[in-house]
């Protein structure tokens, strides 16, 4: 037998009873939480133009999608992030519909992944998003529910690390560097890399209080005291200090919520996806490597599809959750087996019901 038969593509798994379970219940419980919060289900397609899908991209993240040809040669893709779908829903088909548009949505993604622990090509995301909705208010309140759902997951002890992309972006604007330099400096500390920003800005010809100053961006974490060291930073740059000021109503309403214990703010937070414009935030749990989920502010997204309208929201992995939860030691069974008699027709249509 060809081993094609048996054997699945790299990043590409199948979900046996048990985890198949699994993930029905949380999505269901899930569901059930996004709902009460007031927001309504939207079920975009697998796959649509690609174009769809380049609005939210920069740099390598085109890479990541899988893109072919339909009759007609035109480039579709497979579905590589809900945001920019239910941004082309909202500006479209609801674009009638009041605001704010409160939409969540769960399902699977496809991505080209790097072959390491994980990361898979083929895996499942439930998120929000909250559309036509200004404000810090708005912004707590998706951070609120990513942290009442990983609640509802059943796992313990998990925390947001918040940023802000307009901090990073107003002190790379006050810099005299090229685009392609700003965009290495902001991916080495996408990927919290010390030893590769070092390296690029020892190559840059900058002031030396300027490159100590993005040197210390990924050590600009903690609690609200953290946004004060921030302000340091900042020095008079208004658009810094505003983003800053945009963080600290954040916590106030965070506050409201009764989650500021959950929640760490991170000026050196930089998410991959080139539509967020403001607040920015990623989910962890304490003893597992990678994060949960995470999302933002991405203001300007609905205006590439002919509706500027403000925008947040967040999508968990929950692959990762399940992963997640089972390290802690709660997963919640899911192999449970009930076996209904063949030969017994009365006895199972009895089990049955």
């Amino acid at each position: 037998m060809e081993q094609s038969r048996v054997q699945l593509p790299q990043g590409i798994r199948d979900l046996g009873p048990a985890e198949a379970a699994a993930h029905r219940r949380l999505l269901g419980l899930w569901a059930d939480s996004f709902e009460r919060w007031g927001y309504r289900e939207v079920v975009p397609p697998t796959f649509e133009f690609y174009s769809t899908f380049a609005c939210g991209f920069a740099g390598r993240e085109a890479e990541r999608v899988y893109r072919f040809f339909d009759r007609q040669g035109r480039i579709l893709a497979l579905r590589s992030d809900f945001t920019a779908q239910v941004a082309r829903l909202a500006a479209s088909k609801l674009a009638e519909e009041p605001r704010p548009l409160r939409l969540w949505y769960g399902g699977s993604v496809f991505r080209v992944q790097e072959a390491r622990n994980g990361y898979q090509s083929e895996f499942t995301q439930a998120g929000v998003e909250l559309i036509g909705a200004a404000g810090p208010a708005a912004d707590a309140e998706v951070v609120a529910l990513a942290l009442t759902a990983l609640a509802q997951a059943g796992l313990t002890g998990a925390r947001v690390s918040v940023g802000h992309t307009g901090f990073l972006r107003a002190l790379l604007a006050e810099l005299d560097l090229k685009a392609e330099e700003r965009a290495a400096v902001a991916a080495e500390l996408t990927h919290r890399n010390l030893v590769g920003v070092s390296g690029i800005l020892s190559a840059l010809e900058l002031a030396a209080e300027q490159k100590e100053v993005l040197r210390r961006l990924p050590q600009l974490f903690g609690g609200r005291e953290a946004l004060a060291a921030a302000a340091q930073a900042a020095g008079e740059n208004e658009a810094a200090r505003a983003a800053l000021a945009d963080l600290e109503a954040i916590a106030g309403h965070l506050a409201v919520y009764g989650v500021s214990g959950q929640v760490t703010f991170d000026l050196g937070l930089v998410r991959e996806l080139d539509y967020y414009t403001g607040m920015v935030f990623e989910a962890y749990v304490p003893g597992f490597g990678y994060p949960l989920g995470g999302g933002g502010r991405y203001d300007n997204l609905l205006a590439r599809f002919g509706r500027p309208e403000p925008a947040t929201g967040f999508a968990l992995g929950l692959e990762r959750v399940l992963a997640a939860r089972e390290r802690q030691g709660s997963g919640g069974g899911g192999g449970r087996v009930d076996y209904l008699p063949l030969a017994d027709p009365p006895g199972r249509l009895q089990a049955i019901h």
